[in-house]
């Protein structure tokens, strides 16, 4: 993939989000979010970085993890659909649009992306992990 277009998506998504990449591995990206609240934390940036590096949705696995509330944690994942999918079948959370993946460990109504129903805490889950199972788990 062109150099110049991963350094304009990271530069996007660091920005935007408040976050700070934490490891990178092939098509693989995970930021950490290093902000002061959760104003900017929208997953919604990962798709618009993408966009904004020219970059196709299925050719960048990113997963995000940044706390909502202080002492909670989330994660946002974007990228291919069979990716979303697995990730949901193996850990709960949701699927929105085909290509995100969100579970956070905040219960409540009110919660945008869901509690986590199955026996996976989110607080027990690590990026590593998820950064095998992704890796295994794509169709290329």
């Amino acid at each position: 993939m062109d150099e110049e277009k991963l350094k304009k998506f990271v530069f996007y998504i660091e920005r935007n989000m408040q976050v700070k990449l934490s490891s990178k591995k092939d098509n693989f990206y995970y930021f950490q979010y290093v902000g002061c609240d959760d104003l900017n934390g929208a997953g919604a940036y990962i798709a618009g970085a993408k966009h904004f590096a020219e970059i196709p949705y299925k050719d960048l696995q990113v997963l995000v993890e940044y706390p909502p509330i202080y002492g909670k944690r989330r994660f946002i994942f974007h990228g291919h659909p069979k990716v979303a999918s697995m990730l949901q079948g193996t850990y709960g959370g949701i699927v929105l649009l085909k290509h995100y993946w969100c579970l956070d460990n905040i219960r409540g109504d009110n919660s945008p992306f869901g509690y986590n129903t199955k026996e996976y805490n989110v607080n027990i889950i690590f990026a590593k992990e998820i950064e095998e199972q992704i890796r295994h788990c794509l169709p290329y």
